[in-house]
């Protein structure tokens, strides 16, 4: 065979193998002992903390957040925003600090790549530089918004909140950040929490004190007549859509995981079960690929075998 074959060969094996290590994990933020646990995202075994508990002066951790950068970013309502090793987990630095931002509620990425973060205490989405983590500005913000706990940006950039004791779900503009629309108010006093787009195009919004989730059209944002829920679901919380297309949410009064099938609505199983790995107070969810460790040892191993057949040619 020729050498350029062979290591063709080596390369093409070796990296296959790297590429299967590489799991599509679930990240649950467990608030209650200060930490990020870590579950399989096929079958939902518990794999141990991937954020340990109070790591990095972590406290009461309340949203997830993966960046450009590959590290993972967690908000502690008491601690500031963290932000870690998104491969192995460990402390990196604290991103924002408490004097940055004030109780900081869900995070997330935004369109131009800075982040996001819900403060408690101002009432609004706050602006950071994503590299920096200098506060740039109010992103959202109303007289009425009380207790952002969670928000997404829409297909058009605009940003949606949900207000959980406002009891109801806000859109702003994503260019001025003026409010466009209020969403879910028909529901009372029903604790909004959990936001996000399906893949249908749809707005999925869970209500807390119904221990549901109700479907919205994604153009008008009219309800929909639809809902989810179950007896396994108490509290819905965190959502958040996996690899397999399938809803996953929250269930905060049980410290469980509940999975919905993404087309019909219709529950499915209990994905991690009640205190699994050690769930306490589940907030934000995440799925996120979190490569095995001997994924990098065979991309080194590969990377070698490529500079042995390139010098051994040089010499030949």
């Amino acid at each position: 065979m020729a050498r350029s074959s062979c290591a063709a060969l080596i390369a093409m094996v070796l990296m296959s193998i790297a590429g299967e290590c590489a799991l599509a994990d679930l990240l649950v933020v467990s608030t209650g002992n200060d930490s990020v646990v870590r579950y399989d995202g096929v079958t939902g075994a518990p794999l141990g903390f991937f954020v340990a508990p109070r790591s990095g002066g972590l406290r009461r951790p309340i949203g997830l957040a993966m960046g450009a950068d590959g590290a993972l970013y967690v908000s502690g309502s008491q601690s500031g925003i963290h932000r870690y090793n998104g491969v192995t987990g460990q402390f990196i630095d604290t991103f924002v600090g408490p004097s940055g931002i004030t109780y900081p509620l869900s995070i997330h990425f935004g369109p131009n790549g800075n982040l996001y973060a819900g403060s408690l205490y101002t009432q609004s989405i706050r602006e950071y530089d994503r590299t920096t983590g200098q506060f740039v500005g109010t992103a959202a913000s109303t007289p009425s918004l009380n207790d952002p706990l969670d928000f997404t940006f829409g297909p058009q950039g605009d940003l949606f909140v949900s207000g959980y004791e406002s009891g109801t779900a806000y859109q702003f503009s994503g260019q001025d950040g003026s409010l466009l629309n209020t969403i879910g108010s028909q529901f009372g006093d029903s604790e909004p929490w959990g936001i996000v787009f399906g893949p249908d195009g749809n707005l999925y919004l869970s209500l807390y004190a119904l221990s549901a989730v109700k479907i919205f059209d994604g153009s008008t944002f009219q309800y929909l007549n639809q809902s989810l829920s179950d007896s396994h679901l108490s509290g819905s919380g965190a959502m958040a859509f996996g690899p397999d297309g399938n809803l996953y949410v929250a269930s905060w009064s049980n410290n469980s995981i509940l999975r919905f099938n993404g087309t019909t609505g219709a529950f499915m199983n209990v994905f991690v079960a009640p205190g699994s790995g050690g769930l306490i107070g589940p907030k934000a969810i995440l799925f996120t690929n979190v490569p095995e460790p001997s994924t990098f040892f065979l991309a080194t191993i590969s990377g070698l075998a490529l500079a042995a057949l390139r010098w051994r040619r040089k010499r030949a």
